[in-house]
């Protein structure tokens, strides 16, 4: 899954760049430079942004934190003694 996530990080900018028309080690257009400044800082803030409201819309109160610290402490006691959860 880790090689998976990287191959994906490396390709998203370069399929980026390549969609836009960006040509390495040549003057670049205003209508490029203005789509690298989109993709490299818009979309970030954009990503950024959905992931905040996300959060805002995530509830944690004290009896889901007890309730969650209970469950993983079972998990653990369980993995100590080779318990399965099925």
């Amino acid at each position: 899954m880790q090689k998976l996530g990287q191959a994906l990080a490396n390709s998203i900018p370069a399929f980026a760049l390549a969609t836009i028309g960006f040509v390495a080690n040549t003057n670049l257009s205003e209508e490029t430079i203005g789509s690298l400044k989109f993709i490299f800082a818009a979309l970030p803030l954009l990503g950024s942004a959905i992931g905040i409201a996300a959060l805002f819309f995530y509830k944690i109160d004290e009896d889901l934190i007890k309730k969650n610290s209970a469950i993983l402490e079972s998990r653990r006691k369980n993995a100590e003694t080779g318990v399965s959860e099925s």
